[in-house]
């Protein structure tokens, strides 16, 4: 049997033993098959039952012999603990790891690294035999702008702030904000890490003014930790504050926004609108009228100036105002 045969059936008996119950009537040969199909195996029935009797030679495993069709399971208190991932747990694990890294705590990764890795060398090695092992080859994800590389975010600064979020524990912090020279030192509670696009950014107290700002994590420059405990604000939730519109860099206000958009602009709102109230009505063959409660933000006028050419802001006049004001000061770039 070559290399590639063993491995793989190792790799099934494997699931099986993992499958096989310990109480109950047990699992029939039809059942082991189906599970193994559901982890992409693609299996006869004559293979499980081949699998099953070899397994019963080295395992406390037995079949019912007063039932057909016969029936696995485990002798009365003899399962063995099976360590490892199954293809689904594995994909599951490769998607923690590539959408979560930053915002696990230290303490958890390090210890999700081990079946990090595990879940690696199971896809890889069922990479020829099974669908979904090629799963992360057939999908990916771009942001919706212009790519940009994270920045450099220093790993002892993160895990301690990591820390001291999960303990409610003060920390001082030298931050460094954009286009100042000096770094400024706060004494902060860390409230919430929030991920926005390739920025990662701590959500915080600052203790003298008691007012909640955003810090991004890779302008804190150092940080000193307490054994301080403090009680985070009683009105305080994440869920809350990004529904503010706080991470759209938003004063907290909501505007009634009012523009005229090219019918190529109106096709892609429709499909994704700016809000739940949001209306688009016909004005001609070429434009729509928009209409919608949105975040007065900077957000916002990045979007507006993203379109500049696919829209008329028509209300608020102050809205409108400004967006005018930078047009004005783009073209004179060019002129």
């Amino acid at each position: 049997m070559s290399a590639a045969n063993v491995t793989n059936t190792l790799y099934r008996q494997w699931l099986l033993l993992q499958h096989v119950p310990q109480i109950g009537e047990g699992a029939s040969n039809a059942e082991l098959r189906q599970f193994l199909m559901d982890e992409g195996l693609d299996v006869t029935l004559r293979t499980v039952q081949r699998d099953m009797e070899s397994i019963c030679q080295r395992f406390p495993i037995y079949s019912t012999i007063e039932t057909k069709p016969l029936r696995w399971r485990w002798m009365d208190n003899r399962k063995i603990d099976i360590q490892g991932v199954s293809i689904n747990e594995a994909l599951s694990l490769m998607l923690v790891e590539s959408t979560m890294r930053q915002l696990l705590p230290g303490s958890v990764l390090k210890c999700l690294r081990p079946s990090f890795e595990h879940a690696r060398q199971v896809l890889q090695a069922m990479k020829s035999q099974s669908d979904v092992a090629g799963w992360f080859e057939k999908v990916g994800s771009v942001p919706p702008g212009m790519s940009q590389k994270p920045p450099l975010i220093d790993e002892t600064v993160l895990s301690l702030v990591q820390d001291a979020l999960l303990k409610d524990q003060t920390l001082q912090v030298q931050y460094q904000a954009a286009h100042q020279p000096i770094a400024k030192v706060y004494q902060l509670l860390p409230l919430a890490l929030v991920q926005r696009g390739v920025m990662l950014y701590l959500v915080a107290q600052v203790m003298v003014e008691t007012a909640i700002k955003l810090f991004a994590m890779h302008r804190i420059k150092g940080v000193t930790t307490s054994d301080l405990h403090q009680q985070r604000p009683a009105t305080f939730t994440l869920s809350s504050y990004l529904q503010s519109g706080a991470m759209q860099f938003s004063n907290g206000q909501q505007v009634q926004l009012q523009a005229r958009v090219s019918a190529m602009l109106a096709d892609h709102l429709s499909e994704a609108p700016l809000s739940d109230d949001m209306q688009l009505t016909v004005l001609d063959d070429e434009h729509f009228q928009l209409q919608a409660t949105v975040h007065d933000s900077w957000q916002l006028s990045w979007w507006l100036l993203s379109y500049s050419d696919q829209i008329e802001v028509l209300a608020p006049e102050t809205l409108r105002q400004s967006t005018k004001a930078k047009l004005q000061a783009a073209l004179a770039q060019y002129q």
